[in-house]
């Protein structure tokens, strides 16, 4: 009888350690998963509406999963293609005046200390060497950064896919496994 209790003691042990270890391994994302989980509720009823077309359950899953894509990443690469483009004119303009960025860099400042009240100074070379210092002191830490990002909304994009996709059984077999009723 006493080993019973011991075996009991000592599997509660293993499986309350073995839910840490696995919180911990996973914690780097669970803000995915939960953002794809909700995108997921979000995006269901889009999903419903091609699966009652008669269409399977991934193809309605990857049409969802396309539809989000443009949706939130159309706007996004129409702003960076202005501001691309925008950044090139400045680019020539700087270039093509054979003066170097002097004359307009003192243009801009004159214009920003006109709008700004008395007393305030607006330095934009000290500005400008600042965020270049920044920005190389820190590009390491940039493109790490943007990396990760691309990468988290890839994963993302899958966990909504197979949320989509496998929901439906997912939640059938948690509550089969449940011990509580349904």
């Amino acid at each position: 009888m006493q080993t019973k209790v011991i075996e009991r003691y000592f599997f509660f042990g293993l499986l309350a350690t073995t839910f840490v270890f696995t919180f911990f391994i996973f914690r780097p994302f669970w803000v995915v998963l939960v953002l794809g989980i909700c995108f997921s509720i979000v995006l269901f009823p889009i999903y419903e509406w091609f699966e009652k077309r008669g269409l399977p359950n991934w193809l309605s899953s990857f049409i969802t999963v396309l539809l989000f894509i443009i949706v939130l990443c159309g706007p996004l690469l129409g702003i960076g293609t202005v501001v691309f483009k925008q950044s090139q004119n400045l680019y020539r303009q700087i270039i093509t005046d054979n003066k170097g960025a002097g004359p307009l860099m003192n243009s801009m400042e004159k214009k920003i200390n006109k709008i700004l009240p008395e007393g305030v100074d607006f330095d934009i070379n000290q500005k400008t060497t600042d965020f270049i210092s920044f920005l190389s002191n820190n590009i390491a830490s940039i493109f790490t950064t943007t990396v990760t990002a691309f990468f988290s909304f890839i994963l993302m994009l899958l966990i909504i896919f197979y949320v989509l996709k496998d929901g439906a059984h997912w939640r059938k077999a948690v509550i089969a496994l449940s011990p509580l009723g349904d």
